[in-house]
C-alpha cells in the first residue's frame, strides 16, 4: 500500500495546499532573487488547484502561456503565481535561480500546448520548425553548459521524436556540440514529412514531455456531503500546471491565439473575445473578406473618376 499516490500531509480536496507567491523580485545578471512568503501570510499563496476546479472557464496554465518574455512580465508573473522552477535557498528565505531556465521552461510548456491547440498538420509542422529555430537561437547565446543543456535537451528530444534515435553530433571549435546540423536536417525532415508522419511525431513529442512533467502527480479520492469526486494534486506549479494542461485537451476543450495581439484565450476564432481592439479589427476583415470585391470595384471608380478630372 506504501506505493499509493497520496496527497500532502494535511491537504484534501476542498483545500489544497497553496503555491508562494514569491515577494521583493529583483532580476540582476541572469538571476532572479526573491523572497518566500511566511507559512501563515495567506494572501502571499496562490491555489491554482482549488482554482482549476471552481473555474474552468480560465484555466490557471494560461497565465504561463500569457506571461510575456520582459523582465518585468516575469517579475508580475512569480509575485502573482510563484516559481515554476527550483530556487537554491539562501539567508532569511531567499531564494534565487537562472531566468534563463524560466525562459526555457515557459518555452516548452508553449510548445506543447501550441501542438495541443491544432492538430491539423500543417500547423503541427509551422509549430515545429518555428519552436526549433528559437531553440536554436537560444543555443547560440547560451553562455555556458547550465544554460545550454536544458535547450540541447529539448532539441535531442525533438530529434528523437523524428528519427528514433540519437541525433549524430561534431564538436566544434570551442568544444561545445554543434548543433546548426541537427537543426537543419530537422527542419529540411520536418517540411518534406507526410501528414500522417508529422501527426505521429507530435504525439509522441507530446506525451513524452507531459509524462516526465506529471510524474510524480497524486491522486485523491474522497467522498464529501455533495458526493464521489476524484482530484489530482501537486506541490509544484509546473506539474501542476502541465496536469492542468492535459486535462483540458483531453476533455476536448480548445485554446486559441488572437491572430491581432498573440494572446492565448479559451475557446474558437481568431480575435480575443473580450479585446474591443482585437474584436474591432476581427469584425473589420471578416466584413472585408465578404464584401472585397465590392470595395475593390469602388476604390477603381474612384481612381477613374480622379483620372478622368485631371485630363481635363
Amino acid at each position: 500500500m506504501s506505493d499509493l499516490p497520496r496527497l500532502a500531509e494535511g491537504t484534501t480536496a476542498e483545500g489544497f495546499a497553496g503555491v508562494p507567491k514569491l515577494l521583493d523580485v529583483c532580476i540582476e545578471n541572469g538571476l532572479v532573487q526573491a523572497t518566500l512568503p511566511k507559512a501563515g501570510d495567506d494572501e502571499c499563496w496562490w491555489s491554482p488547484w482549488d482554482e482549476y476546479y471552481t473555474n474552468s472557464s480560465e484555466p490557471p496554465f494560461l497565465r504561463l502561456l500569457q506571461c510575456g518574455s520582459l523582465d518585468r512580465d516575469v517579475v508580475s508573473f512569480l509575485q502573482s503565481h510563484g516559481a515554476i522552477v527550483d530556487g537554491r535557498q539562501g539567508a532569511k528565505g531567499r531564494i534565487a535561480f537562472p531566468i534563463a531556465l524560466f525562459h526555457f521552461e515557459k518555452w516548452q510548456f508553449s510548445f506543447v500546448a501550441r501542438l495541443l491547440s491544432d492538430q491539423r498538420p500543417e500547423n503541427l509542422r509551422h509549430v515545429f520548425i518555428e519552436q526549433l529555430g528559437d531553440a536554436g537561437a537560444a543555443l547560440q547565446k547560451s553562455k555556458g553548459p547550465k544554460e545550454r543543456g536544458p535547450w540541447e535537451r529539448a532539441v535531442r528530444r525533438v530529434w528523437y521524436a523524428v528519427n528514433r534515435q540519437d541525433p549524430p553530433l561534431r564538436g566544434s571549435s570551442g568544444g561545445r556540440a554543434d548543433w546548426i546540423p541537427a537543426l537543419n536536417a530537422l527542419g529540411s525532415n520536418l517540411t518534406s514529412m507526410k501528414t500522417a508522419d508529422i501527426q505521429s511525431v507530435a504525439r509522441r513529442y507530446i506525451t513524452d514531455i507531459v509524462l516526465e512533467k506529471i510524474k510524480n502527480l497524486r491522486l485523491t479520492f474522497e467522498i464529501s456531503p455533495s458526493g464521489p469526486r476524484l482530484y489530482a494534486h501537486s506541490d509544484d506549479l509546473l506539474e501542476s500546471l502541465y496536469w492542468m494542461l492535459a486535462d483540458y485537451f483531453a476533455g476536448q476543450k480548445r485554446l486559441s491565439t488572437c491572430a491581432a495581439c498573440g494572446r492565448v484565450f479559451v475557446g474558437g476564432g481568431r480575435y480575443c473575445p473580450t479585446k474591443v481592439k482585437c474584436k474591432e479589427l476581427g469584425r473589420r476583415r471578416v466584413d472585408w473578406q465578404r464584401n472585397k470585391d465590392k470595395y475593390n470595384e469602388t476604390r477603381r471608380q474612384t481612381r477613374r473618376l480622379k483620372r478622368r478630372k485631371k485630363s481635363k
